[in-house]
């Protein structure tokens, strides 16, 4: 199924609506245009307290909840073919009602290279322009030398692989709550190790 497809799952539609003529990024940006509130684009990353979990405070009133989804979790919902795509989907839904990404920049390459692969260069360019409008510049993380080499030690200290790595590198940063599709090999072995985040199969996020 393609990403044109894959649209009516995450508005919420029935799959039987033809969308022939409408990209799936108006679709996107319906449901998750929202921008960063500017009293959060301002701070320093890393500042979050860690004692109230994933959520920053903005104002008086407002709460936020600052998500770190790894690239299979954006590729299982757009692709909707996906044992889990339904969840993906209702997880990214869920951008627009108080919860924020922050995730490092090889997303992009991670989900617009295995769409690019499996579904088609176009489908690929409709992902780039949604991670563009879901992900505050402030709060992408560029995999420069010294974020990398942050990065590299938790591939030792949680067991995990080096990709992995700096999407966990982000979470503990930002104190964001990490979310995957790789129970074995990622939530599993990050969890052993007690983090001070909150780390999720996308099956069982609570939020």
């Amino acid at each position: 199924m393609g990403l044109l497809d894959a649209a009516p799952i995450l508005c919420g539609e029935s799959q039987g609506l033809s969308i022939s003529h409408r990209s799936v990024l108006g679709f996107l940006k319906r449901f998750l245009g929202y921008s960063l509130p500017e009293a959060l684009t301002g701070r320093k990353r890393g500042s979050t307290s860690r004692a109230g979990g994933p959520r920053t405070r903005v104002g008086l009133d407002k709460v936020i909840i600052l998500l770190t989804l790894d690239a299979s979790v954006f590729v299982a919902a757009l692709k909707a073919d996906e044992e889990y795509s339904k969840e993906c989907a209702d997880t990214l839904r869920r951008l627009a009602e108080g919860f924020v990404l922050a995730e490092p920049s090889v997303v992009y390459q991670e989900v617009c290279g295995t769409l690019a692969r499996r579904v088609g260069l176009e489908a690929a360019r409709e992902a780039e322009r949604f991670l563009d409008s879901a992900i505050h510049p402030s709060l992408l993380f560029e995999c420069a030398r010294e974020f990398c080499r942050r990065a590299y030690p938790l591939c030792r200290e949680y067991g995990v692989y080096s990709v992995d790595a700096l999407y966990l590198r982000v979470a503990l940063d930002v104190d964001a709550a990490l979310v995957s599709l790789d129970e074995r090999d990622f939530v599993a072995r990050v969890r052993r190790k007690n983090p001070l985040i909150e780390v999720y199969h996308v099956s069982e996020f609570p939020y």
